[in-house]
């Protein structure tokens, strides 16, 4: 296990404490794939050019694999930057406060909601502050750096908005 990412690795040491009945199969599976991930257990792919041959294993393209999860999180913000308009943004983080996440961690479907209601409370000030219309991206986490349960909200709100009202950008 030398050179092997540190959550593969723990995974690996600590697999007799989830791999059981008691473990939901999702997060099993999930912890398998990852430890397969980049071994033959997933099968390969063997090239045999005439002087040399190359083993290329596959991966587990889960979003939870260290490898796997970050080419994904690469993807899609290249994805998101050449989507978003050229402008300058505010990043604002919007957290539930601690004594409300039993409430939520089970009622989850609480969650979905909660990026709308912030885009739109940020929409109203802007608008009732500013009179400007401006762009917002949330983005949500339900977890924290230690994988402790801990909604929060990301949200990019463009540093300036549209004045509707006279169909000019106003620029901060």
């Amino acid at each position: 296990m030398t050179g092997v990412h540190p959550l593969k690795r723990i995974l690996f040491l600590t697999r007799n404490l989830s791999d059981h009945v008691g473990t939901p199969l999702n997060v099993r599976t999930t912890f398998l794939s990852i430890l397969n991930c980049g071994t033959i257990a997933l099968g390969a792919e063997v090239y045999v050019p005439a002087t040399e041959r190359k083993i290329v294993y596959h991966t587990c393209k889960s979003r939870f694999c260290p490898s796997c999860g970050q080419r994904a999180t690469n993807v899609w913000q290249e994805e998101l930057d050449a989507t978003l308009p050229d402008m300058p943004y505010v990043g604002i983080t919007l957290t539930i406060p601690s004594e409300l996440w039993p409430i939520v961690q089970e009622n989850r479907h609480l969650l979905h909601a909660m990026p709308t209601i912030a885009a739109e409370a940020i929409k109203l000030w802007a608008k009732a502050r500013y009179g400007v219309a401006v762009y917002i991206i949330v983005v949500q986490q339900t977890f924290g750096g230690f994988l402790n349960f801990h909604p929060h909200l990301h949200v990019l709100v463009s540093a300036g908005g549209l004045q509707v009202a006279h169909n000019r950008w106003i620029p901060s």
